[in-house]
């Protein structure tokens, strides 16, 4: 329909304005562009009324959509109700999805070497080292220049991580001279992982592709991505010694809570716990 066109029209350009990601822009217009498809597909004309959107909700998580994703459509959805048609968005009524609390896959420090050894490409056995050493996101280590990486100070800058925000991230040096030898073989223009062509950044899908047959071909069954590596970052950190602080602005978390949740996933630290039990006298009778 010709006014559902000219309706994401106006709310890409308010996403726009608002400066929110690319990533984010193109995941909203989708969701609302399904949204829309949907009400046409069932002849609903009133497509904004909050209890058919409640219902869209509900025929999602019926399709056995996960989270996340249910997720997403009632942040988009919700967004365009109020910034756009500047309604009153009842949360009684249309209650945002609990979240889910699932713990990530964990490798292990010589598991992750296995899978860069099994790394089809040297370029990609560079990039699966860079995300485990610096706990980047993977569109964010796509992302740095050269000029980004600082050998003197030990330090890369992420430009516009998450929530647009810039942050340094702390390197060893061991790093800097492994991405030296790469430099020498690769001589990347620009950005640091380079695409196809010279010059432009190596492209998410293909770094997500690389890493499945990796873990294919190191035989490791656990259920594991590109994000792993920055779990794994944050978790043998942790296991080492790391302060939650520290590791809380090397990731880029805006909320404390966030970092400390990889606790949870520490094996050394519960192993070395002395329970206070272990001082106590008892009489048993």
């Amino acid at each position: 329909m010709e006014t559902n066109k000219l309706e994401i029209k106006r709310y890409e350009d308010h996403l726009i304005l608002r400066n929110f990601s690319k990533s984010t822009i193109r995941s909203y217009k989708s969701t609302l562009v399904k949204y829309f498809t949907h009400c046409d597909k069932l002849n609903i004309t009133q497509n904004l009324d909050q209890e058919l959107i409640r219902n869209y909700l509900v025929y999602l998580y019926k399709k056995g959509l996960s989270y996340v994703t249910v997720n997403t459509n009632y942040s988009a959805i919700k967004l365009y109700f109020e910034n756009i048609l500047m309604q009153e968005w009842n949360c009684k009524k249309i209650p945002r999805p609990k979240k889910e609390f699932k713990l990530p896959e964990i490798l292990s420090p010589q598991e992750v070497v296995k899978i860069i050894d099994h790394a089809r490409m040297y370029k990609h056995q560079i990039l699966f080292t860079f995300l485990y050493v610096t706990g980047m996101r993977i569109s964010e280590a796509l992302a740095v220049r050269l000029h980004d990486i600082d050998s003197k100070r030990l330090q890369i800058k992420v430009q516009c991580g998450k929530g647009k925000k810039d942050r340094y991230v702390e390197v060893p040096m061991k790093l800097i001279e492994i991405l030296r030898s790469y430099y020498k073989f690769y001589k990347p223009v620009g950005y640091l992982f380079n695409g196809a062509k010279k010059g432009e950044a190596y492209d998410i899908r293909s770094a997500q592709v690389a890493m499945q047959k990796s873990v294919r071909a190191a035989k490791i069954t656990k259920r594991i991505s590109v994000h792993s590596l920055r779990h794994c970052f944050a978790t043998h950190h942790l296991e080492a010694g790391t302060d939650l602080v520290y590791l809380k602005e090397q990731m880029g978390h805006t909320n404390l809570k966030t970092t400390s949740g990889y606790i949870h996933l520490c094996t050394n630290r519960h192993r070395n716990v002395h329970h206070p039990i272990e001082e106590l006298q008892i009489q048993f009778h």
